[in-house]
């Protein structure tokens, strides 16, 4: 079950990684979103 949740994690890492590069570049240098950093934090939270 580890290597399955393990391969799952890097899959979508892989796959996603354009768009959290996008995200961080639009956190750090667009002020209506400097709150960026915060979302997953609250999310995570919630959760």
């Amino acid at each position: 079950m580890k290597k399955v949740t393990i391969f799952v994690v890097l899959l979508l890492s892989i796959l996603y990684f354009r768009t959290f590069v996008w995200l961080v570049n639009a956190w750090l240098t667009d002020p209506y979103y400097s709150h960026g950093f915060l979302i997953p934090i609250i999310s995570g939270f919630i959760v």
